[in-house]
């Protein structure tokens, strides 16, 4: 299946090289465009890619350093026949070929795009912001705990009101990325919604546009989901119900995002009991040199399992950026102390420290 989508993605991108070169433009702006005169057909083409060391310090173990590339990403976006009927084709390339995202998306009603194929569920909203545009080196303990990432579904989404609203509300297998079958003939059900009362916040973390007047935002969303799990070669459904609350703000070099995500594990005709798990996750940053320098702290914590006493896992980080030219161009660092507690052992304490380089276009 992805070599068909990879296939008929370069037939795309040939088809549209003709046109604009039978009758278009080609050149550069924060990516290579073609595009033709009569404005049906674009593509964009762009890619990121991130190089970062790591030094690992845990409490049981040896201490470990290394080189990597956690992000090597070609992307090609555009619309095709019409502006309405845009797409979105991601793939990872760092160990193997493999489709991140792989959509289209009609736009053209006035309170309701259509988006099929394979994206991210909407739900927390730091998943949703990509991770070239985060305010520290990787995702949060949080994020990592509780996210759906991508899935293949179809959805109905809108920013409406001079943006100051949005919804989406999609229909997913539930299987998670780049499986191509549904499992279990069910299906996860997704709805989240924003209100932006000074304007819209966007999807991207630090304050780089340094707004002058504050801008903030609250948005929601809830998750249902039945999958199939196994217990001595034998399968049975279990149903997570998922909600989450969040609030960011700009201002003047000011950025501030905070969000409390709640899950409930249901198993369905087994002897296992129920459990409930929370996350909190709050962050915050300051750029003293507009649109350059930035210092920023993250404070998160999961608890995975409710009806144990002292069982959490914690995250204390402490970061800098500097932007050359935004997220396309910048250099992050950052030091983060892990904890984790169990019932009747000590705290374990690991210490981590990464620095990254990125670049986008």
């Amino acid at each position: 299946m992805t070599r068909k989508i990879i296939l008929a993605t370069l037939l795309l991108v040939v088809g549209l090289s003709m046109t604009a070169y039978a009758g278009g433009d080609m050149g550069y702006k924060k990516g290579f465009y073609i595009k033709t005169d009569d404005g049906k057909f674009l593509l964009n083409i762009g890619a990121v890619t991130q190089f970062r060391w790591s030094y690992y310090s845990p409490d049981l173990f040896d201490d470990t350093s290394e080189f990597k590339i956690p992000l090597l990403r070609p992307m090609l976006f555009g619309h095709i026949w019409d502006p309405n009927l845009q797409f979105k084709f991601v793939w990872e390339t760092r160990d193997e070929l493999e489709l991140k995202d792989g959509y289209f998306d009609y736009v053209a009603y006035k309170f309701a795009s259509i988006r099929g194929g394979q994206y991210y569920v909407p739900f927390n909203r730091e998943q949703l912001t990509e991770p070239f545009d985060l305010q520290f080196v990787d995702y949060s303990i949080v994020n990592d705990y509780f996210t759906y990432d991508r899935d293949l579904g179809i959805e109905f989404h809108k920013q409406f009101a001079g943006d100051k609203f949005e919804y989406a509300f999609g229909i997913f297998n539930g299987n998670g990325p780049n499986t191509w079958e549904n499992d279990n003939n069910k299906y996860m059900y997704a709805f989240r919604f924003g209100v932006y009362p000074n304007g819209y916040v966007k999807y991207v973390q630090s304050s780089l546009e340094d707004p002058d007047d504050l801008i903030w935002g609250f948005g929601a969303a809830l998750n249902y989901n039945t999958y199939t799990e196994w217990q001595n070669e034998s399968p049975f459904d279990t149903e997570a119900f998922s909600a989450t609350g969040d609030i960011t703000l700009r201002y003047r070099g000011l950025s501030f995002e905070t969000a409390y995500i709640f899950r409930n594990i249901e198993p369905k005709d087994i002897d296992m009991a129920n459990f409930d798990s929370t996350g909190f996750v709050v962050q915050a940053g300051y750029l003293f040199v507009p649109e350059k320098f930035e210092i920023a702290l993250r404070f998160a914590v999961v608890d995975p399992n409710k009806d144990i006493e002292d069982w959490r896992n914690k995250e204390f980080t402490a970061g800098w950026n500097y932007y050359f030219r935004m997220h396309y161009l910048k250099f992050q660092m950052d030091y983060s102390r892990l904890l984790t507690e169990e019932p009747g052992i000590s705290d374990v304490k690991d210490d981590r420290i990464r620095a990254q380089f990125q670049y986008r276009f």
